[in-house]
């Protein structure tokens, strides 16, 4: 297991003091936008971002609550002077008094188990954070709910997760210099998971921050990212666990980038639209994860990913199979739970990650895009209905049927390997956004 590690104390005071303006101006939004005032509500919240930069370059002689205090007392100065702010003087009053409230709530002293030593820069800070750290707690409850919910869909789902050596989890957190990925968003935060596998299986998952650019959308965009490293990455090869050393896949695997993320989105969308806790604007959350989804897979945009390409193979393989379980008489009834069982027993094996992506691919080559909305359970048994490479198709349905019998998920994926390849064909990428 390797030592658990968080932001420095300087972007550490940007983060915790964005974190509690941020959120509690949006809060407030609603209000702002009865008394058309929303221009005076982005007007406080620039001063905010303009103020809270300096905490890059405030000493660590100077507490963290300290800090955000003065800080936030120098822009309820600068608010009050404004004149743009006087025609809604109450409502702005009302919201920088529950900020500085908030503010004045943070205690560094009783955050710190080693109190009355504090954060100051040296190597106990990311002990104190990781024991208690109140300055980036809604950063930490947001993991704590992503890595929830996905053990809640692989209780659900998998026929193996009860059998699983599952990971000790560990959650750190780094500053970046520039936006940590190539995806054309302007969401300046990215996600990693680390193995350390020595003395049994530990995931890190590292949440990586631009500090400079750390805004509401990117606030936003962070709960999408924690529910990929979750779902995709955390308990990736665990089953059967024999002590051995897991591999982080690489960034243009099919199978964790393309396929996996569908259901992290998929995961994501399910849970704010319950509006499940710790998901505090679901909407905003929710529709922000799938923008920066669907960015991660267009290979049309100006400035691609260099990785989309194999993205999309993972994500169109999914919908695929998905769309074949949804048409085959046997899993049509049920075809999402059949679906998802699959992908998360195959993401939880110990199958060589190549072995995984080398199935999305192939996933990908025998079956057609779409399959016809009103085929009848005789085409579809027959795949009379599939006019792109029907024998390909029919030999891969037959495989499917069995594993709907068997559970086999291993003989499964090691018969679509045996396949030999289809007849070559074009391709047009098609994404549906009905999930």
């Amino acid at each position: 297991m390797s030592a658990v590690t968080h932001l420095p104390l300087n972007a550490r005071k940007v983060v915790a003091s964005r974190l509690l303006a941020l959120t509690s101006l949006r809060r407030q939004q609603p209000q702002f936008e009865r008394e058309d005032a929303v221009q005076t509500l982005a007007g406080i919240e620039d001063l905010y971002l303009r103020q809270t930069a300096t905490g890059l370059r405030s000493q660590n002689s100077v507490p963290l609550d300290r800090y955000v205090l003065d800080t936030f007392r120098i822009v309820s100065q600068q608010v009050q002077v404004d004149t743009t702010t006087q025609d809604h003087a109450a409502l702005v009053d009302s919201v920088l008094q529950t900020i500085d409230a908030q503010a004045s709530s943070l205690s560094c002293s009783s955050c710190s188990y080693l109190a009355p030593t504090v954060c100051n820069g040296e190597y106990s800070d990311d002990q104190i954070v990781e024991r208690s750290g109140i300055c980036i707690l809604p950063i930490t409850n947001m993991f704590r709910t992503a890595l929830s919910s996905t053990v809640g869909c692989y209780q659900n789902f998998s026929s193996i997760f009860g059998s699983a050596t599952c990971p000790s989890v560990d959650f750190s957190t780094a500053a970046v210099q520039k936006r940590p990925h190539d995806i054309p968003v302007p969401y300046y935060v990215g996600g990693v998971t680390n193995y350390h596998d020595s003395a049994g299986p530990n995931s890190q998952v590292c949440l990586c921050l631009c500090i400079d650019e750390f805004e509401w959308e990117t606030y936003l965009a962070m709960m999408y990212v924690l529910f990929h490293e979750c779902v995709c990455h955390v308990f990736q090869g665990t089953v059967p666990w024999r002590g051995q050393t897991r591999q982080s896949t690489n960034a243009n695997d099919a199978f964790a980038e393309g396929w996996m993320d569908w259901i992290a989105q998929w995961l994501l969308i399910g849970e704010a639209d319950r509006h499940a806790a710790g998901i505090e604007f679901p909407a905003l959350q929710r529709d922000t994860g799938r923008r920066f989804y669907l960015a991660r897979i267009d290979s049309g945009a100006r400035r691609p990913s260099k990785y989309a390409v194999a993205r999309i193979i993972g994500t169109r393989a999914a919908e695929k199979l998905l769309s074949l379980l949804g048409a085959l008489p046997e899993s049509k009834s049920d075809h999402l739970s059949h679906f998802l069982r699959l992908s998360l027993d195959l993401n939880l094996s110990s199958v060589d990650p190549k072995g995984r992506e080398a199935f999305a691919w192939k996933v990908d080559q025998y079956l057609p895009e779409r399959l016809p909305s009103q085929a009848t359970d005789a085409q579809v048994a027959s795949s009379i209905a599939w006019d792109e490479n029907p024998s390909a198709v029919a030999r891969f349905a037959d495989l499917v049927r069995n594993y709907l019998q068997t559970n086999d998920f291993a003989a499964f994926v090691h018969e679509v390997a045996l396949l030999p390849p289809p007849e070559s064909r074009g391709y047009t990428i098609h994404l549906t956004n009905d999930l």
